[in-house]
């Protein structure tokens, strides 16, 4: 396991037993421009499911149903594989020294080739660690924060079995009720 992996999986069993009684679905490394940061952020079925509510309660519908039950519903549907930002619980890393020095490794090398570079090594570390979560039921991902297309390209190369097969139409179903969820009552 190279130190990268090793890191990856240190920090990614604090994070989850930090969140496992929110039932942790998703862990992301969010990976900060020009190799400034390196976060981590879970995913849980509670923090999925306070984050549904409150877009319910700031006016946002399926407006193919807009009854608040299956609104709710189609929001959870919505926000599972969205943004980090939408209900994924964040942190730095505890080990910030070895965070450091992994990091360091890719300033030295040119700016063009900074991020690819983690990005690559990051998918790698998580692709040796993807059987021992996917059995748990826990994707595995890279993103830069703003776009879940970030995080489903990796995704799909990380994680393998039922658990991507689940994953890949969670996703979907995502997608195909994005232009059903809009704000239909303002708060």
């Amino acid at each position: 396991m190279s130190e990268w992996s090793g890191l990856m999986q240190e920090e990614i069993e604090k994070a989850l037993a930090a969140n496992l009684a929110g039932r942790p679905y998703a862990v992301a490394v969010i990976q900060g421009q020009m190799v400034e940061y390196v976060l981590l952020a879970v995913a849980t079925e509670d923090g999925l499911a306070q984050c549904a509510q409150s877009y319910l309660d700031s006016g946002y519908r399926n407006t193919e149903n807009p009854d608040e039950a299956e609104s709710l519903a189609a929001l959870r549907e919505w926000l599972r594989w969205a943004n980090p930002d939408d209900g994924w619980a964040t942190d730095e890393l505890d080990d910030q020294e070895g965070l450091a020095k992994c990091l360091e490794s890719y300033r030295s090398l040119p700016e063009d080739q900074q991020d690819g570079a983690l990005t690559r090594d990051c998918v790698s570390a998580l692709k040796e660690l993807a059987p021992k979560y996917n059995e748990q039921g826990i994707v595995l991902g890279v993103t830069w924060g703003e776009d879940p297309q970030d995080f489903h390209d990796t995704a799909v190369q990380i994680n393998t079995g039922e658990r991507l097969a689940a994953y890949e139409s969670e996703f979907r179903s995502g997608q195909v009720l994005d232009p059903k969820i809009r704000r239909i009552r303002p708060t």
